[in-house]
């Protein structure tokens, strides 16, 4: 049985490998890199497994992440976090659906999770082709940072008691 992380690279691989590839990117495993104008452009596929116990076989979920940062400064290989800025996908560019379930098998789920994607990628190689310097990558980030779909919250610490005396 292959893992969960391989499951999803064959998905990502065959759904959308050669439409990546025609707009300039090279791909590592879970990771599209390209330089487009004076922007390194990664975007990289997260992947979440969930085991149950033993009881039923581990499950999957992947999402995707953008990194955009100027590309004289970044590593030779950069990870989306190590570009200047880094979004979810679904908070930048309109998409359907922004995580995927890993399919365990070919068949129907796979073809459905395959064309999703394959829609996600369009839309998201729409905005990325025209995005080729930072100022348009702060107003992608600026816009992102209003339609996020989840925001974090500061964190609730708990209310110190004050000290006992006496």
């Amino acid at each position: 049985m292959t893992t969960v992380a391989a499951r999803t690279e064959s998905v990502v691989r065959d759904a959308v490998g050669e439409l990546m590839k025609a707009a300039g990117f090279r791909r590592k495993r879970l990771v599209f890199r390209r330089v487009h104008g004076e922007l390194v452009q990664v975007v990289q596929v997260h992947v979440r497994v969930t085991v149950s116990g033993g009881s039923k076989p581990a499950e999957g979920f992947f999402r995707i992440w953008i990194g955009l940062g100027p590309s004289r400064l970044a590593p030779k290989e950069p990870l989306e976090f190590e570009c200047g800025d880094h979004i979810e996908l679904h908070a930048g560019i309109p998409s359907p659906r922004y995580t995927w379930e890993v399919p365990p098998t070919r068949g129907a789920k796979r073809a459905k999770v395959a064309a999703d994607l394959v829609q996600a990628f369009e839309a998201m190689l729409a905005t990325l082709d025209q995005i080729t310097d930072d100022t348009q990558v702060k107003a992608l980030v600026a816009e992102a940072t209003q339609n996020r779909i989840w925001r974090r919250q500061p964190l609730a610490w708990p209310k110190r008691h004050p000290a006992k005396t006496g």
